[in-house]
């Protein structure tokens, strides 16, 4: 059952560290990801399954796992972890157009009517 709501957890927040990530340029998440793949990070992890010794290691703990999910999720193919797949694609520059395509012609629909 603990499985179940890290699952839960990890399934809200890497979205939002992913928007979070999203205008930085492919270097910069390669920083970010040096910086969140560090020794201490991998031995706090402990703490996401079990309550740290001081107050908001757990919290600590947890953020810095979405965070690297989350950057990991920008490489090819994503990150399979825990049962669960991450991945960010780019948008298709064509569904803008066509959004953009779609406001052009409500104007006219409108003076027909």
């Amino acid at each position: 059952m603990e499985g179940e709501y890290l699952k839960t957890a990890l399934s809200a927040a890497v979205p939002l560290w992913m928007y979070q990530f999203a205008e930085l340029t492919f270097e910069e998440r390669k920083e970010q990801i040096d910086k969140a793949m560090t020794d201490d990070m991998c031995l706090r992890l402990e703490y996401v399954l079990h309550k740290g010794p001081k107050q908001g290691d757990t919290a600590r703990a947890f953020n810095d796992l979405a965070k690297s999910i989350a950057l990991l999720a920008f490489q090819p193919g994503g990150i399979k972890i825990f049962g669960m797949h991450f991945e960010r694609r780019p948008m298709k520059a064509g569904r803008v157009v066509c959004e953009a395509r779609k406001r052009e012609r409500l104007p006219k629909r409108r003076e027909r009517l």
